[in-house]
C-alpha cells in the first residue's frame, strides 16, 4: 500500500515538475508575444502619425497651387481641397471643389472646364515634387478642349505660359483650337493627306528670353 502511495506521489511529482516547465515556457512566449504586439502598436502609431504629416503637407502643397491656377480663370471664388477618407483598409483622397464654402461636384455642377484646369494644374505638380524628377517636359493632348473659346480659353493658355516659363518647362500641345494655338510661343500645322504628314510652322520659331525659374 505504501509502495503505490509512494509511486503515486512520485508519478504527481514528475507531471507537477513538466507543468512548470511548460508554464515557463508559456511565459516566455507571452513575453516574446506581449513584446511583438508593443513593437507592433508602436511602429502602427509611428506609421499613422507619417501618414498624417505626408497629408498635410501633401495638402499645403497642392491645394493652394490648383485653387490659383482655378481663380486666374474663372471668375467665381472657387477653392480646390483634397479630402482623405479610409475604406476598405485602405487610404482613399476625393479632390473637392467649393463655391463660396459649398461643395461642388466639378463634372456634374461646374462642367468639364474647371476640369482641364484642375488636372493641368495637378499634373504639373507632380511633376515638380517627382524624386529625381523627369525631364522638363509634359505633353499634353487637347488640355483645355472643355474652355472652348473667349476670355476663358486665353486665361488659361496665360497660366500654362506662365508655368512653363517660371518652373523652366516645356508644354507641348497638341490642339485641333485654331485660338489656342495662338496663345503658344511656336506652333506647327500637321497635315495628313492619307499617305503623307506634312508640318508647317505657322508662329514663332525665335528663341525666347527665359525668366528666373521658380521651384516648387
Amino acid at each position: 500500500m505504501l509502495q503505490r502511495l509512494e509511486d503515486k506521489l512520485n508519478r504527481l511529482i514528475v507531471k507537477r515538475d513538466y507543468i512548470s516547465r511548460q508554464l515557463e515556457r508559456n511565459k516566455d512566449s507571452l513575453s516574446e508575444k506581449q513584446s511583438i504586439y508593443t513593437d507592433y502598436f508602436e511602429a502602427r502609431e509611428i506609421v499613422t502619425e507619417v501618414i498624417r504629416l505626408t497629408q498635410q503637407n501633401f495638402k499645403a502643397k497642392v491645394e493652394p497651387l490648383v485653387t490659383l491656377a482655378i481663380r486666374s480663370v474663372f471668375e467665381k471664388r472657387y477653392d480646390f481641397e483634397l479630402r482623405f477618407e479610409k475604406k476598405r483598409n485602405q487610404l482613399e483622397c476625393y479632390p473637392t471643389v467649393l463655391e463660396n464654402g459649398k461643395e461642388k461636384t466639378p463634372k456634374s455642377d461646374l462642367g468639364g472646364s474647371v476640369i482641364d484646369i484642375i488636372s493641368f494644374a495637378l499634373r504639373v505638380i507632380l511633376w515638380a515634387i517627382e524624386k529625381p524628377r523627369s525631364i522638363n517636359m509634359i505633353l499634353l493632348d487637347e488640355p483645355m478642349k472643355n474652355i472652348g473659346q473667349g476670355e476663358e480659353l486665353l486665361l488659361a493658355g496665360q497660366v500654362m505660359k506662365d508655368v512653363s516659363v517660371d518652373l523652366g518647362l516645356q508644354l507641348i500641345v497638341v490642339t485641333h483650337s485654331p485660338e489656342f494655338a495662338e496663345i503658344a510661343d511656336t506652333a506647327y500645322r500637321v497635315e495628313n493627306d492619307g499617305i503623307e504628314s506634312k508640318v508647317t510652322l505657322i508662329k514663332g520659331g525665335e528663341v525666347k528670353k527665359k525668366r528666373k525659374r521658380i521651384e516648387l
